[in-house]
Order: C-alpha cells, then sequence, then structure tokens
C-alpha cells in the first residue's frame, strides 16, 4: 500500500515502537508536535493518532485553516471543552488504551483526562520516539530552515549598515525583527538578545533600554522562523577599535568554534565536539568564562535533540542540524559569542550559515 505524504509515514514509524505499538492511540498536545504529524498550525488543539486514521480537535477558529492545511486527518471543530469532546470521541471509536507523552501533558490535564474519559485507559510514555524522529531533518525540512537562515543573515547585514552608538538594544532588536519580518518571515523564532557592553557578559542577557555604545561588544542572538521552521545563529560585533584583550578573547573564542565544527562527523559522540571547543578555550585560560554547552539541535522549535555538551554521549547522525555556539564571558568586560549551523552529512559536515565572522570583518 502506498504511503499518502510524510505524515502518514511518520505516524507509522511512531507506531513502530515497542512501547507505542500496543496501543489504540496516541494524544498530542503541543502544537510542534501536531504540525509535525498532521501540518496544522494551529493553536488550541489535540491530535489524536491511531494507526489508522487522524483526528484533529480544534474550534471553529481553526476550521477552514485545518481543513486545508492538513486534508488528511477528519477535522473535529468543538463547541465546548476539549477534553469533554475527546471524550467523545474516544467512545465512538472505541479506543481502549491512549498513549500521552510526559514531556508535553500537565498533571492537572492528566486529571481531567482520567476523569473526563473513563473508559479509555491512559498510558504517560516518554516522547524520546517523537524526539528521535524530530531531529533527523528531510530534504523538506532543510529547505525551510535554509530558508529561515537565508532571511535571518539578509536582515542581520542590512542592519549592521545602519547600525550606530545612541539607540537602545530593545530599539536595534525591535529592528532586526521587523527586517526579518520584512523579508518572509513569519517573527523572530525567539526573543532576540542584543547585548552591549557589561550585558555581554550575560550568556541569555535580557535586552534592555541600555543605549548601544561605541568601544564595546554587542552579541547579537536572533534567528527567524520560516514555514514553521526556525534558524538560530549569534555574532558578535564591535564598535570602535578593538582592544587588544577582546581581539584575544575573539580570536579564541573563534578559533574553539572553526575546530569544533571541523571535528563533526557522523559516529562522533556529542561529547566529544564540546570537548574539542572547550580544550581550546581552557588552554588560553578562559575555561570559567565558558559556561554553557557548546550547542543543541533545532528546527520546529529552537531547542531540540541533540545537545552537544559534555554530559551527552549521543552519537551524531546524518540529517542532524546542530549549532555550534562557544562563548567567553568576563563579568565586567563583556563576552563574545559566535553561532553557526550545521547539518551532519553522510561523510561529515555542511555549515549552512555563512555571516562573516573574521575578526576584521565584525569591527564597524
Amino acid at each position: 500500500m502506498a504511503v499518502k505524504n510524510i505524515h502518514t509515514q511518520r505516524i507509522r514509524n511512531l507506531f513502530a515502537d515497542a512501547n507505542i505499538a500496543p496501543l489504540s492511540g496516541v494524544l498530542l498536545t503541543t502544537q510542534p508536535n501536531i504540525f509535525y504529524f498532521t501540518n496544522f498550525t494551529g493553536h488550541d488543539s489535540f491530535a489524536l493518532l491511531t494507526p489508522e486514521k487522524t483526528l484533529l480537535i480544534t474550534d471553529g477558529r481553526y476550521d477552514l485553516q485545518a481543513r486545508e492545511e492538513s486534508p488528511q486527518s477528519r477535522i473535529v471543530v468543538r463547541t465546548g471543552p476539549i477534553v469533554d469532546c475527546l471524550a467523545g470521541i474516544l467512545d465512538k471509536f472505541a479506543l481502549p488504551s491512549v498513549g500521552l507523552f510526559a514531556e508535553e501533558i500537565t498533571l492537572s490535564l492528566k486529571k481531567r483526562l482520567d476523569t473526563t474519559c473513563k473508559k479509555t485507559k491512559f498510558k504517560t510514555l516518554s516522547a524520546k520516539p517523537i524526539h528521535d524522529m524530530r531531529q533527523i531533518k528531510t530534504a523538506e525540512e532543510l529547505v525551510r530552515i535554509k530558508k529561515a537562515l537565508a532571511i535571518a543573515e539578509a536582515a542581520f547585514l542590512d542592519l549592521l549598515d545602519d547600525l550606530e552608538p545612541g539607540r537602545t538594544e530593545n530599539e536595534v532588536a525591535a529592528e532586526l525583527e521587523y527586517r526579518m519580518r520584512a523579508l518572509g518571515a513569519e517573527k523572530a523564532s525567539f526573543e532576540i538578545i542584543v547585548a552591549c557592553g557589561p550585558n555581554a557578559a550575560k550568556p541569555h542577557a535580557r535586552t534592555s533600554q541600555q543605549k548601544i555604545t561605541a568601544g564595546k561588544p554587542i552579541i547579537f542572538d536572533f534567528g527567524a522562523l520560516a514555514d514553521s521552521y526556525c534558524s538560530d545563529l549569534t555574532r558578535t560585533v564591535y564598535l570602535g577599535k578593538m582592544p587588544p584583550y577582546f581581539k584575544t578573547m575573539y580570536s579564541v573564542c573563534l578559533e574553539a568554534q572553526l575546530a569544533a565544527i571541523d571535528a563533526i562527523k557522523p559516529g562522533i559522540p556529542a561529547d566529544q565536539v564540546d570537548g574539542v571547543a572547550r580544550k581550546i578555550i581552557d588552554r588560553a585560560k578562559f575555561g570559567r568564562y565558558f559556561n554553557h554547552g557548546l550547542g543543541h539541535g533545532f528546527g520546529l522549535e529552537v531547542h531540540e535533540a541533540p545537545t552537544l555538551s559534555g554530559k551527552s554521549k549521543q552519537l551524531l547522525t546524518p540529517g542532524m542540524i546542530v549549532t555550534v555556539e562557544p562563548g567567553i564571558y568576563i563579568p565586567g568586560k563583556g563576552g563574545v559569542r559566535i553561532e553557526d549551523d550545521v547539518l551532519i552529512t553522510d561523510t561529515g559536515f555542511k555549515v549552512l550559515s555563512s555571516l562573516p565572522k573574521a575578526p576584521e570583518q565584525v569591527i564597524r
């Protein structure tokens, strides 16, 4: 029997898992997973997957959208509470056992399901089978991620042409998102970080009303969401002449990033890639200022499996896309982080992002 589309194949793969195969169905309650298996982008909805059919439970706001985006699904438009609607469906189709994924179900929702859907036994499962599927990107997913990257990079380069002291971090962040949207992004893929001077010493600084000043580093951490897929980039820019101490910090960070990227290949444990970058930063006496993992996967969400860190033994596999983003953050002096997006290929890697990052290219 021919597979109708990628979503049908994904559902088949999911029910091939040993823990899911015995169940009558699985319930999805979070938008990224619902989209992954149905192509539906709406909110406030559930997807009930069975080996034979997919049911989307939504409300009138999303009726037409659901039918357009997910023609292979049965659309159920609820008029009352979503759990009550689900209970009726479970009774109608006589589904005695349904899986729930621990990572997306709340205790209160689980209690409501148990109380309302009394004829169905719910089994709480790990979402690892879904995470494992989502971390290997298809050719179509790669096209969408490349589009999100192209938008983010073009918007950032345009922004740099107009970057000058006196504007606030918030103003610059807002303009960057505007430029990404103007180029076709749905929105920023996460809350943009623009961190100048002392703020740049905080890896996940909150963008503020602090003004951009000359003679200070500025960390830009940003990405675009396009066709439901994310990009994730970081560049550190310096306004004015870069002092020797900061040029050293920057050069060490860049050396660590390039070496880590060069170490990427199928079959290598993630912690080894992290270790390559960490060793270079440690050797330069900056080790205690690199206080996060090297990178992570992304796709429908900006943080997905796999994780590149010293604690991850996961083997890298062709089709994964990861960030590589070492950083050095010194209180009182600022920080530097350089982040690119990298595809693991059959023979090694391919860097998907292309923003300039040599020291002389980031001085404005």
